[in-house]
């Protein structure tokens, strides 16, 4: 959990981000940026209510009423962003009490599996334009990753394909391509999101954990990323990426349209 680094260069905060984060969620200017926070997690519904489980393994509870939390569903993934109003001292289950500013939803989608019955209409429609991976990490079933790519107003379609036709690297990681649709929208502002997808049907019953082989086309026409994770999912073993950083999520919540 690492605090949001609002400072940004001039040259940055003109081409990148034509808004700040204050603005994105409607704070009032005059708040502390010092004093909030922005991170992921599940929500995990329970008979009073909501806590959620970040992905670096906190349990938060909502402290106050103030932002409406009524169309949360058990298992969502969340980006939220939050300021501490205690430590849960009195809590076997909870480790802080929150205030939630603002959240966002965020897309969670299943993998996408090319086979040798899938049709050239089906692959084109998935897209072959370059996309960035900024970061990826583990928590419980998903593989989430957080990217960037060029854009301005039309939805763009992000999926993780495996493609039983190629399943492996010749190390024998099991290999999955971030693939992106641009719906031929015109490259004017970089945007960026996150999505979490559900890598359960990967399991395999004979082992306790299988490495993965992440990576994303270019916008040099050559494949990028290229790192190799550990979903450990019977030990609950979960690895982040050694350059997850929640200070790299730039403009508040996703500006972003992806499906």
């Amino acid at each position: 959990m690492k605090r949001l680094i609002f400072i940004l260069t001039t040259i940055l905060s003109v081409v990148f981000f034509p808004s700040c984060d204050k603005d994105y969620f409607n704070l009032d200017s005059s708040d502390d940026s010092s004093d909030y926070w922005i991170t992921t997690g599940t929500v995990v519904l329970t008979e009073n209510g909501f806590y959620i489980h970040t992905d670096d393994g906190f349990n938060f509870v909502q402290e106050n009423d103030e932002l409406s939390t009524s169309d949360l569903m058990d298992g969502m993934r969340l980006l939220f962003y939050y300021e501490i109003e205690e430590e849960a001292t009195n809590s076997e289950l909870f480790d802080y009490y929150i205030d939630i500013k603002s959240y966002e939803e965020i897309l969670t989608k299943p993998i996408f599996n090319f086979t040798e019955e899938t049709t050239e209409e089906i692959i084109d429609s998935i897209g072959n334009t370059p996309i960035h991976i900024v970061d990826t990490w583990l928590t419980d079933d998903f593989l989430n990753i957080q990217f960037e790519y060029y854009g301005n107003n039309l939805m763009h379609y992000v999926n993780l394909v495996f493609d039983s036709t190629n399943p492996e690297t010749e190390n024998g990681e099991i290999l999955l391509e971030l693939k992106h649709n641009d719906n031929d929208d015109e490259w004017t502002y970089v945007n960026w999101g996150i999505v979490s997808f559900d890598i359960s049907k990967l399991q395999n019953e004979e082992e306790e954990s299988i490495k993965i082989y992440v990576r994303s086309l270019g916008y040099y026409d050559q494949y990028e990323y290229n790192q190799v994770l550990t979903y450990d999912y019977l030990n609950d073993d979960l690895e982040m990426s050694s350059v997850y950083n929640p200070t790299r999520i730039y403009n508040g919540l996703p500006d972003s349209i992806i499906k």
